[in-house]
């Protein structure tokens, strides 16, 4: 099994754009909170179309990534939570999203859907969220990482396996920077696991 590793130095795709650096301030209720998206991917240009369907299970991760809040690690082992800053939704919901968003926006799938919805599908993709942060030592740098299992719904075994990870740099550690920068390093993700999937589908 092969390690899909890709840096991005100071690098933001046209897709985090949109994005505005993620922040919609939170007011007195919010706790002083800033809220940040993730995006999904809009162009795929080099996936090719699959034939079958496919379901995206809920990603099961650690506890501490388990959350709305953003990870930051300060030094290798210790993890911390950015200060003021959190995401829309629990990062394994808000990740199922974008990655069936992802497959939508590539247009390379004849259908999917959310594990659980009504519709059978011919496969199903299981994820693991090994990390979701960024690392502040030694360079400041966001890291993302997914553990993904290719399953043939019907005989429920395993058809591929593959690790995904990717970096992006940050200058700043806040919540605008940070976010920007996850979101960089989960878009190459989704971009190589979309390519992925479709070759074996």
């Amino acid at each position: 099994m092969t390690a899909f590793t890709i840096s991005r130095r100071g690098f933001v795709p046209a897709f985090l754009l949109a994005l505005a650096l993620g922040g919609c301030a939170g007011g007195g209720g919010d706790g002083g909170f800033q809220t940040f998206e993730l995006l999904a991917p809009q162009e795929f240009t080099d996936a090719r179309r699959a034939r079958g369907t496919l379901s995206v299970a809920l990603p099961t991760t650690i506890r501490v990534i388990d959350s709305e809040r953003v990870i930051i690690q300060p030094t290798p082992g210790e993890v911390n939570y950015l200060s003021g800053a959190r995401w829309s939704d629990r990062v394994p919901r808000l990740v199922q999203t974008r990655i069936m968003q992802a497959f939508e926006n590539s247009g390379r799938v004849r259908a999917v859907t959310r594990e659980g919805d009504s519709l059978r599908t011919d496969y199903k993709l299981d994820t693991e969220i090994r990390e979701f942060g960024v690392f502040v030592s030694p360079q400041k740098q966001a890291l993302v990482e997914l553990s993904v299992k290719l399953v043939n719904a019907q005989t429920n075994r395993v058809v591929a396996a593959e690790v995904f990870s990717a970096r992006a740099d940050t200058a700043s550690v806040d919540g605008p920077s940070a976010t920007a920068a996850i979101n960089s390093a989960f878009g190459t993700v989704l971009i190589e696991l979309v390519r992925w999937t479709t070759q074996r589908i």
